[in-house]
Order: structure tokens, then sequence, then C-alpha cells
């Protein structure tokens, strides 16, 4: 089976981090069971693409930072379930083939709009990456945010937003104003409580 490892390593993470993290996951339900999805996060720590992953029903493909590849048995590790390398300096272009071949193959691919860790909410951290390939791919976007200190015996709450359709959003709009305004959508989503001050969804 094509998932193999990807089920079996996220069976044992979950096994081996439960008893130090108390996760608990919000509305998974939102997630599309078929058809071309990106689920995007936003990014405060390396256990994020983790939490995401192994509590969803649906594998996700990750794009990760390259220098993560640079250590063989990591590397050996993170291309048995998925992961898959990106230069974040300019446009990596093999990184984007992967991506779009990824939605092309029906699968979830799983980008973080942030790029690297962050510790303010300001929508200038958002790279446009993840709008362009929605729109190349003419794919929907999950949106996620994550809440959590990753302090041992901490809760971490795994909230899914509502997916955005990225062709309503970007229905009769010019390429540049569709790429800033899917970003915006995303980010204005992820975080809702800080942009809407909502904090019932």
């Amino acid at each position: 089976m094509r998932y193999n490892w990807y089920r079996f390593a996220a069976g044992l993470v979950r096994i081996l981090l439960t008893p130090f993290y108390w996760p608990r996951v919000h509305r998974e339900e939102r997630m599309p069971q078929e058809g071309r999805v990106i689920v995007c996060g936003n990014h405060q720590s390396m256990l994020d693409p983790v939490f995401l992953g192994i509590y969803t029903e649906r594998p996700i493909r990750f794009m990760a930072k390259d220098q993560l590849f640079s250590f063989k048995p990591l590397a050996w590790i993170l291309r048995k379930v998925g992961v898959f390398p990106v230069h974040r300096e300019g446009t990596d272009i093999r990184a984007l083939k992967t991506a779009l071949s990824i939605l092309k193959e029906e699968d979830v691919l799983g980008i973080f709009p942030e790029g690297t860790r962050v510790d303010t909410i300001d929508i200038r951290n958002f790279k446009e990456g993840v709008s362009v390939i929605a729109m190349r791919a003419k794919a929907d976007i999950v949106p996620v945010r994550i809440h959590a200190t990753y302090k041992l015996f901490s809760r971490v709450d795994v909230h899914f937003r509502e997916v955005i359709k990225t062709r309503e959003v970007t229905a009769g709009l010019a390429k540049e104003e569709a790429v800033q305004a899917l970003t915006r959508a995303v980010f204005e989503s992820i975080y809702e409580e800080e942009v809407h001050g909502n904090h019932h969804r």
C-alpha cells in the first residue's frame, strides 16, 4: 500500500507523544475526504506538522525546508512518510512540480505559509506560494490553527477551519489580485480569533 509507512509512523508517534501532550482535534470533519486539498497551518514549532499529520485521516504530504534532508537517516525517514524538500530562497521549481504532482494525484499537500517558525501574527510573514500552487492545481485550502506551547504535559489544540474554495475567492480577479486575495483569506482564517475576535469557530 502507498501509505503504509506513513500510517505506521503516525500510529507509532501518536503512542509515543500522547502521554506527554494532551491533544484535542476540533472539526476534523471539515477535511474533505477526496479531491485536491492543501492544508495550511500556523507555524511555531517543529512539532506542528507532527500533530497536524498524526491526527488526520487522510495522509498529508508535507513540504519541508531542505536543511532537514542534510542528515541522511532523517532524510530517509522523511521521504518514507512523504515529506519532500524545498529551498526557501527564491523559487524552487522542483518543489513546485512535486507539489503540483501531489495534488494532481488527488493527494493532500501540507504547507506552512509562514515558511519558518514565527512568534508574531502578521500577514507579511505569509508567503504567496501556497496561493499560486492552489490556483495552478485548482485545489481548495483547509486552514488549520494550532494552539500549543509544546511544554511537557500541556494541551495541544488543533482547529480545522472551514474549507476555502479557491475558485470562489479568486473569481473575476487578475492573477496578482487573486494571489493576494487568497493569501489574505488563508491568513484571516488561520488567525480568525485575532482578526475577527471570534472565539467560537
